[in-house]
């Protein structure tokens, strides 16, 4: 072109954004747990591109909080198709292990995984929405629901309250699903949240989001069936979000999922308000408590003037020991229960209730002096239906060896602990070595009449407890959803 200051030229640069990063592993998690052998964390991803050339692929891997714990960049060739196996390590300073040391492995649990390819600054692509995040709130536990067949178990659920999960975005969720894992890590259950009822809302809409969170809470029927294993369940939330029109492969995308775990199941020890009020000061409860503080945190015992029952008379048939009375938990400390579970964020669903019974003398066997029902609890007693526990008073004012009034306190305090231990436990029927010095033993002896005490090494710390080994602590905290403990 000429004109009167000469000829001159022009140009145009052209950014072509065509590169896409798939995988066909999003509608999975990954399942680490090296003490049992799980390392499910291999995945695939698919890049995509008109041209053949070099990219920057950074794969990250995320706990079930998005918080960020490992994280590798390096080079590969698009188009193409990858695997990825992560080894379980952390590098990226969280957890505070510091980075780049191979022995700082991973907790046991469930993970998540976004992989971002970048061709140049202008054409890049990642596996996960970048339009939708999803924050997870607690776990309420909510009851026992029988189903109107007491008798029938096949029909029983355990109802979870999921509160106060929001979904940050500018648009509505297009889908999502809650995943049930169990504490060995496999799913048991899906549920699809638009035929989720959501509390909050009154309807089932527990998929709109606005970008300041859009708050959701679900109730969740979970089959007893599902969760017979000691442990903790997990909740996972999968969405995806409703942007596909501004993708270039025009399909929506997956959230980073995030967990809602079960949470820790506490006891709770009630005194009958009828027939038991001289348990309170018939049994070392100091002792009850410091034994059981190793075991779980959130034990909570009665406390003096306010751990009384107060409900309506009731009855109750333990064996063959018939007519046992004692008041229930009344309404207001059912309500007063739950309230206190929802400030400690624990699961109230070994509730006991010990009161004092007059049977007649049977065999020397500890269930002769204290029973608790029977099968063995698998976390049935929430506030409304606690679990009973019978001391006989009979047997222990014929007992010769209790001679004294220390010898008796001690011997209704192990009794106790002994019962205690089937609340708190899922797995096993006393000590499987039948210890003498154990409290879980099946028949009593001399040691049941003095404080008993066998030393292991917890942590670092050498304690004195009253079960046989570390493994039977572990046992109780395993059923109670809580980690092991180790020497």
């Amino acid at each position: 072109m000429k004109g009167t200051r000469g000829p001159f030229q022009t140009s145009i640069t052209i950014n072509v954004q065509n590169l896409v990063v798939t995988s066909p592993d999003v509608g999975r998690v990954l399942r680490w747990d090296p003490e049992k052998g799980i390392a499910d964390t291999s995945f695939s991803y698919n890049i995509e591109c008109a041209q053949r050339k070099q990219v920057q692929v950074t794969v990250r891997i995320y706990d079930m909080n998005r918080n960020l714990v490992y994280e590798l960049t390096e080079q590969k060739i698009c188009p193409g198709s990858y695997s990825f196996t992560w080894d379980g390590t952390i590098n990226t300073g969280y957890y505070g292990y510091p980075p780049g040391e191979g022995s700082n492995i991973a907790p046991a649990g469930l993970y998540t995984f976004d992989v971002e390819v970048i061709a140049n600054p202008y054409d890049r692509d990642a596996v996960r929405s970048q339009a939708l995040s999803v924050v997870p709130g607690p776990v309420e536990y909510l009851g026992y629901d029988d189903g109107g067949t007491p008798e029938d178990e096949s029909d029983d659920n355990h109802l979870y309250y999921l509160r106060w999960y929001a979904l940050y975005s500018g648009r509505d969720a297009s889908f999502g699903e809650i995943w049930l894992y169990d504490p060995e890590l496999e799913m048991v259950k899906i549920w699809i949240v638009p035929v989720l009822q959501c509390v909050v809302h009154e309807d089932c809409d527990g998929l709109t989001a606005n970008p300041n969170g859009e708050i959701h809470g679900v109730i969740i029927s979970v089959p007893v069936s599902l969760m017979e294993k000691a442990g903790t369940y997990r909740f996972v939330l999968h969405f995806y979000d409703d942007y596909s029109d501004t993708y270039r492969n025009h399909r929506v995308k997956a959230a980073l999922e995030v967990n809602q775990q079960t949470p820790t199941q506490a006891a709770w020890i009630w005194i009958d308000g009828l027939n038991g009020a001289d348990l309170q000061v018939k049994v070392n409860w100091q002792y009850v408590g410091d034994s059981l503080n190793w075991v779980c945190y959130y034990c909570f015992t009665w406390r003096v003037g306010g751990g009384l029952t107060a409900g309506v008379q009731d009855s109750v048939t333990l064996g063959n020991w018939t007519g046992i009375r004692y008041r229930r938990l009344s309404t207001n400390q059912i309500d007063w229960q739950h309230s206190m579970a929802r400030t400690y964020h624990v699961d109230v669903r070994h509730i006991v209730i010990f009161t004092i019974t007059s049977q007649s003398i049977g065999k020397s066997q500890i269930d002769d002096i204290a029973r608790i029902p029977d099968p063995p609890p698998r976390h049935r007693f929430p506030p409304d239906r606690p679990a009973v526990s019978a001391i006989n008073e009979n047997a222990i004012a014929q007992d010769q060896e209790a001679d004294t009034g220390e010898k008796e306190n001690f011997l209704r305090s192990n009794i106790v602990l002994h019962e205690l231990t089937h609340l708190l436990n899922d797995i096993g029927n006393h000590c499987r070595a039948n210890s003498p010095t154990c409290v879980w033993r099946t028949e009593k002896n001399i040691h049941f009449y003095s404080k008993m005490t066998n030393n292991y090494t917890i942590r670092g710390y050498l304690v004195s407890l009253p079960w046989h080994t570390l493994d039977e602590v572990n046992e109780m905290r395993q059923s109670l959803g809580l980690p092991r403990h180790r020497p």
